[in-house]
């Protein structure tokens, strides 16, 4: 379980049993804390101040990078990828 503190948000963390990934869906507050009486542990996090004062100064996300992002993040080696690139500079 997670709770979301700073506006009272609350999900939880599961794998899909069809395709083995991580997900996360939201739940109630009541819920939760049943979970958590039945033995879930719980995990309670709040948004970053510092991130509220982040300037975004490029362009939204459209669909096509969500696709882009998806294909790259099946490829086994992309994430390294990243950092041989980043060193490479």
């Amino acid at each position: 379980m997670r709770a979301r503190i700073d506006i009272d948000e609350w999900s939880y963390r599961f794998t899909c049993p069809t395709c083995c990934r991580r997900a996360v869906a939201s739940t109630s507050r009541a819920a939760a804390l049943q979970a958590v009486e039945e033995g879930s542990s719980l995990e309670t996090w709040r948004w970053s101040t510092e991130t509220d004062d982040f300037e975004h100064n490029g362009p939204p996300l459209s669909m096509a990078d969500l696709r882009a992002l998806r294909v790259a993040l099946s490829e086994p080696d992309w994430l390294e990828s990243l950092s041989k690139d980043e060193s490479d500079r």
